[in-house]
């Protein structure tokens, strides 16, 4: 991910949270940091947006059975889905390439969004091969 992508994201999460009153708190200090983070260096950001990774996941992992719902609405906004921001930043896509096999439903839901919406700078073309692969042995199972 670059800096707009990064800031796009957040921003994207900020304004998700402010449909809802209850986190409009949360939500508004997303889009004040997306905000006021313009002007930040790539490194930088990368390093900050390590803070916002637990609350994400925890915010969204509570309802983890509508993924969809939230990875359709991040990408209408421009955004890369969820399911995407979580693999890339908690080491999914690393595990299951490590691993060699995608174990359920939800990490094939995570890894064909990845797939489809992240170009070749965020994942590298060995990596996306390897995880095709993946997802297509994952699916022949399930047939």
């Amino acid at each position: 991910m670059n800096t707009s992508e990064i800031l796009t994201f957040i921003r994207v999460t900020g304004e998700f949270f402010n449909e809802e009153p209850e986190h409009k708190t949360v939500g508004d200090f997303y889009i004040k940091y997306a905000d006021e983070s313009k002007n930040k260096d790539e490194k930088t950001l990368r390093a900050e947006l390590k803070y916002f990774i637990t609350d994400i996941g925890e915010m969204f992992s509570e309802t983890y059975g509508e993924l969809l719902k939230f990875d359709e609405y991040f990408l209408s906004k421009g955004s890369i889905s969820v399911s995407q921001f979580l693999m890339l930043y908690r080491g999914s896509m690393k595990k299951i390439l490590k691993r060699g096999k995608i174990r359920n439903e939800d990490e094939a839901i995570a890894v064909n969004g990845l797939l489809s919406n992240v170009d070749d700078s965020t994942v590298s073309s060995e990596d996306r091969k390897k995880l095709e692969e993946l997802l297509q042995t994952f699916e022949q199972k399930l047939a």
